[in-house]
């Protein structure tokens, strides 16, 4: 079943990515069986919701969200505390810290982790400036991906590169 570029463009697919996926869902339709009208308005309705209409790939989201980003050891627990959780476990440092409590113990998924209060607001920040440092990253590589003109190139691109090193208290 054919695809056009006009088709995906009048569905909100950019004119660049309308180029290169139209020929390669035209392509492949027929070996998984979309071969109908409405197969086809099936397929590209999930297709163009998951993708964002081609802008990003389900596989760059799902690698900023694995362990291979989201991920610290403490004492050689790897761990990750996602940006809520941060934020309270910060708040409550300071309030340690501002009470003049020297060392502070937390408990993070049955084990307690103690340490001197200004040892956790280093963590705190280093975990903070390593997540946004990480987001810049994958924000880097949607920008890329979303400049690409070739499915070449596509193939060839690798979104798991210039990630910060991972933290490791």
């Amino acid at each position: 079943m054919e695809v056009t570029r006009e088709q995906l463009i009048d569905c909100g697919v950019s004119p660049t990515k309308a180029t290169i996926y139209a020929p390669i869902i035209s392509m492949w339709s027929s070996n998984f069986a979309i071969t109908t009208p409405m197969r086809m308005c099936h397929f590209l309705s999930q297709v163009l919701w998951e993708s964002c209409c081609f802008r990003y790939t389900k596989e760059l989201a799902r690698y900023d969200a694995s362990s291979n980003v989201n991920a610290f050891s403490v004492g050689g627990v790897w761990m990750w505390i996602p940006a809520d959780k941060r934020a309270i476990l910060r708040t409550s440092i300071d309030a340690y810290k501002a009470l003049g409590q020297e060392s502070v113990t937390k408990v993070w998924e049955g084990k307690e982790y103690t340490f001197p209060t200004d040892t956790w607001l280093l963590m705190i920040n280093s975990v903070e400036v390593y997540a946004s440092e990480c987001f810049n990253t994958t924000e880097r590589h949607r920008a890329a991906i979303n400049a690409m003109t070739t499915v070449a190139d596509v193939e060839a691109y690798d979104f798991t590169t210039g990630y910060p090193e991972k933290l490791q208290f």
